[in-house]
């Protein structure tokens, strides 16, 4: 998908009023303690953008890194819709395990672009 589908905070990647700018991430889900676990598939795959750290603190490539969020928000989520097929082709045991497994292996990854997101729309608000 072309870089401009994911310069926006629309839809899915609207900031919700729980989310309190990532305190929720911080103080219920303890996102810092397991955030270093994770981890970036750009890295594993070595194409696409790192998000692992930060390279730079340009207005530019801060923003970069917020609309990558959105793009690795969206490719997660993406990977958990088909669970439904899961049930059509397979036992349903095995079809609850699949399901597990994409949960687990997605939803992670989808909260923390979510808290990255939110951090550092924070951090360019203050450069601007």
């Amino acid at each position: 998908m072309k870089d401009e589908s994911f310069s926006k905070d629309a839809g899915i990647y609207k900031a919700r009023h729980f989310e309190q700018e990532g305190r929720f991430y911080e103080k219920v889900l303890l996102i810092k303690k397991w955030k270093k676990i994770i981890p970036d598939g750009a890295t594993i795959f070595n194409e696409g953008f790192k998000k692992k750290s930060l390279t730079g603190t340009s207005i530019e490539y801060i923003q970069t890194f917020i609309n990558e969020t959105r793009r690795a928000e969206l490719s997660h989520v993406l990977q958990i819709i088909p669970c439904i097929v899961f049930f059509i082709f397979n036992r349903f045991e095995i079809a609850m395990i699949m399901v597990a497994y994409a949960l687990i292996f997605n939803v992670p990854l989808i909260l923390l672009q979510r808290y990255n997101r939110l951090r550092f729309q924070k951090l360019l608000k203050r450069l601007k």
